[in-house]
């Protein structure tokens, strides 16, 4: 399993498209096309994981084709804060502004 792969189950249910997973995990120093190894750098991986989440934030659906998915924002957010809490990052967006 790669680190965008890893990215991608430690998201599940939500997904987006490969370019943010690469670009989020990049921006942390992990490659993304790199075999995933368990406990590496767990908060330069889980920092990736709730930027990509907070970009889910924002929206309420979205659609691909013939595919949408609705987002619950609420559970988007106990997501991140549990996130949050387990890998001792900083809460909210304090963390992530520098993306934008």
């Amino acid at each position: 399993m790669t680190n965008i792969d890893a990215m991608k189950a430690a998201m599940y249910p939500y997904t987006m498209p490969d370019a943010p997973y690469e670009f989020l995990l990049a921006e942390q120093g992990i490659d993304p096309a790199q075999e995933y190894v368990a406990g590496e750098n767990p908060k330069s991986f889980y920092k990736a994981v709730v930027a990509a989440l907070y970009q889910l934030v924002v929206l309420i659906e979205e659609k691909d084709g013939g595919s949408s998915q609705k987002y619950d924002t609420d559970k988007i957010l106990a997501k991140i804060s549990a996130i949050e809490s387990e890998y001792d990052l900083k809460k909210g967006m304090e963390d992530i502004t520098s993306y934008w």
